[in-house]
């Protein structure tokens, strides 16, 4: 049965069962690479940070909605009443949707700057008085406790602050900023007329006075009248409500409720007595301007009717383009005649060129048939002097008289053919010359034709243009008439009773969304950071390497050096950790059982000197005789581990045979463990591992002792630690929980893989024990869990995977 059992756990730890199917490795959806343990580690390390980033947040809202200027919003709706009387008339309207047309002009009058000035006049905005807060200014208008009466001399002091502290009902002080900063106040009376550079000044006291304002800060602005046209075309809306009704809706913000009243109630009364004359003045200007168009097209027609009455008289004619037709005609007639003419002539020379060359002539009956007989005889006689130059040698007498027959015709074939091509050449010539006359009585005729022209396509321009003025001032003067605009105020300006800014409510939800938004952020930033091994399942989700199982972290004070933990704290999770890691080997032995095991890790601080020593104390706590021997020549910790300091003699001399194993062995303050300590420091440790006297070492090891564990040197640093895991039956491979890297896992792969190193297994130290997996009995990913009954020890669960 036990047998049966440690077969059933190697199958398991090695991979699975003989024929079961198990998914490629890599090959998870994105769900199962999501490590749900890595983020539950990361939430609880960043639970303190996302309630201080809310908390911050949150805080940072309160601020927003305590320092903020409440804003007050004041509205007025109007009708705008659109009548045209020009359909009494007859007359449609010129505008496919004029009401459109009429809202978006209106909006754009309450709009412009123009109208801001009317606004500007209406108002006591020349001067805004303020009283100076630590973080904030509030306005007083129309309660400030003095007037300004100002005549300024300069505009450079347009939009400066002037300070003033009121010290009682009749006293103030004064402090001029452009005067200069370390001027003192100066103290004056109410109703004291005051002459300073650039302006004079006298300030009264209003019913607004009280014991409030004694002493506090204050100051004045003396507004430019840009800055007041700028500032109501940032405060002010005007929005369309209804197209089919003519409504509109003109609003204003503003961090005084009173001010945002008044300004809408000024902007509305003034909109009513504006639109109307302005309006008049502009259809006015318009049909003047058409006035002055129509009285220039009208002494410009008159001038081009002279000039054609003029034109009439002196040429007797005014169809010049008969004339020019003709001669353009001539001109088209000579251009086809001079074309086959030299097309004739490009023949005649092709011609010439194939019988000098002894080419073969095209036929060119069509153009020149005067020669068709000549050209067909000197074919003839070519064809026939080929013939018999096949037949006959080229010396023998028909040849030569053939030869000679063919020389005579061709002589006169080109002769007839270069007369011909003088006759096509003199009549290009003629050709040519008879254009150029055509040309030239051409550029003649037109002049007085084109200033013909030109001048009736103008008058029918100006015609056009004159009756096109027409219709306009038409239109305007209609428009002037028959068209009235009026408005209706359906709601008067309102006097806002809470402010549109802050939304408290919006800015705390923010506030509190933000901050769960950047905690979230934070945590998976953490997440995606987190380059560490945390957990035994993240091990298992980056290898297939067995995992033997998992060593809690020390919880006591932090230890200086490689501690032996079991034996003061026997029950303890670390205890109980390597007590089932213990038992976890026993299901991996073979028939043979594990007599050498070697411990390394990538690199060094992941705690294979604290797992080889209190593995080799919890082992020989069963009754098994262990030895512990230092292979880390380079640096050393197992004398550490057990309060002692490293010889001078140890590994490195029993290697160079100047010492025996019993001459280094060292007792521990366990019965059945002892150790080898390094010795002195060799300068060639991979040599030494490499030689005969290492595998003697071993041999004679196992011979003394049932286990021998080989504390090597970092793999990820150095190869020694390769060299001996070739030679144990157990390798066992170290990563330390944040703070092995997991890249180090692909040096596990490759030990696997190019190694062959199928025994190896792995485990993971000071795990954190709030990571879901328990400890001691059922610790280490699940496996081994022991329950102790009157029958003895008995397998409770092999697996919890």
């Amino acid at each position: 049965m036990a047998e049966t059992n440690q077969e059933d756990y190697r199958a398991r730890i090695q991979g699975g069962y003989p024929g079961e199917r198990l998914e490629p490795f890599g090959n998870s959806s994105v769900l199962d690479k999501i490590d749900t343990e890595k983020i539950a580690s990361v939430l609880r390390r960043s639970i303190v940070w996302v309630v201080l980033i809310i908390v911050g947040a949150v805080a940072s809202a309160y601020l927003v909605v305590r320092y903020t200027k409440p804003l007050y919003e004041s509205v007025s709706d109007i009708k705008l009443n659109f009548k045209s009387e020009a359909t009494l008339f007859g007359f449609s309207n010129f505008n496919e949707n004029p009401n459109l047309n009429y809202l978006s002009g209106e909006i754009e009058l309450l709009k412009s700057r123009l109208f801001f000035s009317q606004v500007i006049s209406a108002l006591p905005l020349q001067v805004s008085y303020f009283t100076q807060g630590k973080i904030l200014d509030d306005e007083k208008y129309k309660e400030s406790p003095f007037e300004a009466t100002i005549t300024v001399r300069n505009p450079a002091v347009f939009d400066k602050k002037v300070m003033v502290t009121i010290l009682d009902n009749d006293r103030y002080e004064i402090r001029f900023p452009w005067v200069g900063e370390d001027v003192q106040p100066e103290e004056h009376r109410f109703g004291e007329t005051l002459s300073v550079p650039h302006l004079d000044l006298r300030l009264e006291s209003t019913s607004h006075l009280n014991s409030s304002y004694l002493g506090e800060p204050m100051y004045f602005v003396i507004n430019s009248n840009g800055a007041l046209l700028n500032y109501i075309g940032a405060h002010l809306a005007v929005t369309p409500l209804n197209l089919n009704a003519n409504t509109i809706r003109v609003s204003f913000q503003e961090y005084n409720r009173q001010k945002a009243q008044d300004m809408v109630g000024a902007i509305t009364s003034i909109y009513q007595t504006y639109t109307k004359d302005q309006k008049k003045q502009a259809n006015q200007q318009k049909i003047e301007f058409l006035d002055d168009q129509l009285m220039q097209t009208e002494e410009r027609l008159d001038r081009y009717d002279k000039y054609f009455e003029n034109f009439t008289i002196s040429n007797q004619t005014t169809d010049l383009s008969s004339d020019l037709q003709k001669t353009i005609q001539q001109i088209w007639t000579l251009d086809t005649l001079l074309g086959t003419a030299r097309s004739k002539q490009k023949s005649v020379n092709r011609m010439f060129s194939s019988v000098i060359d002894s080419a073969d002539i095209p036929d060119q009956s069509l153009l020149f048939p005067h020669l068709n007989t000549a050209l067909q005889e000197y074919g003839n006689l070519k064809v026939e002097l080929d013939q018999l130059l096949l037949s006959h040698d080229p010396r023998t007498l028909i040849v030569r008289r053939t030869q000679q027959s063919l020389q005579i015709l061709r002589d006169e074939l080109l002769d007839a053919i270069d007369q011909e091509r003088s006759m096509i050449d003199e009549q290009v010539r003629d050709l040519v010359s008879q254009r150029a006359k055509l040309e030239a009585s051409f550029v003649k005729l037109p002049s007085k034709g084109t200033e013909y022209n030109q001048a009736q396509r103008f008058y029918n321009l100006y015609e056009e243009f004159y009756l096109t003025l027409m219709q306009r001032k038409a239109e305007f003067e209609i428009a002037q008439a028959g068209t009235t605009t009026e408005s209706v105020i359906l709601t008067p300006a309102t006097l806002p009773a809470a402010p549109i800014s802050p939304n408290k409510m919006f800015i705390f939800g923010i506030g509190i969304v933000g901050g769960l938004v950047f905690g979230f952020l934070l945590v998976a930033l953490r997440y995606i950071l987190h380059n560490t091994i945390t957990s035994l399942s993240e091990i298992e989700k980056l290898t297939e390497t067995p995992v033997l199982g998992g060593i809690p972290a020390y919880k006591g004070e932090k230890l200086a050096q490689t501690r032996m933990i079991i034996s003061k704290n026997p029950k303890s999770g670390i205890s109980e950790a390597f007590r089932s890691i213990r038992t976890n080997m026993e299901f991996l032995s073979t028939n043979g059982g594990i007599h050498t095991i070697s411990v390394t890790s990538t690199i060094s601080g992941e705690g294979k000197t604290f797992v080889s020593a209190n593995l080799g104390g919890i082992i020989s706590l069963s009754g098994q005789r262990v030895v512990i021997v230092d292979l880390d020549m380079r640096r050393p910790r197992i004398h550490l581990t057990f309060g002692q300091e490293n010889p001078l003699k140890g590994t490195s001399t029993i290697l160079i045979n100047k010492h025996s194993i019993e001459e280094c062995l060292l007792p521990t303050e366990f019965e059945n463990l002892q150790y080898i300590p390094v010795g002195p420091t060799p300068p060639n440790p991979s040599e030494l591992l490499l030689g005969d006297s290492f595998n003697r070492l071993v041999k004679d090891l196992k011979e003394t002792f049932d286990v021998v564990i080989f504390d090597t040197p970092p793999i990820g640093l150095v190869t020694d630690g390769v060299l001996v895991m070739k030679k144990v039956d157990l390798p066992i491979y170290v990563f330390r929980a944040d703070y092995s890297k997991r890249v180090f896992a692909r040096t596990l792969k490759r030990l696997r893989i190019v190694n062959k190193f199928n025994n190896l297994s792995v485990i993971l130290n000071s795990m954190k024990s709030n990571n879901g997996q328990g400890y001691g009995y059922g610790y280490g990913y699940g496996y081994g869990y022991y329950q102790d009954d009157a029958k003895g020890i008995q397998i409770k669960k092999l697996f919890q995977r």
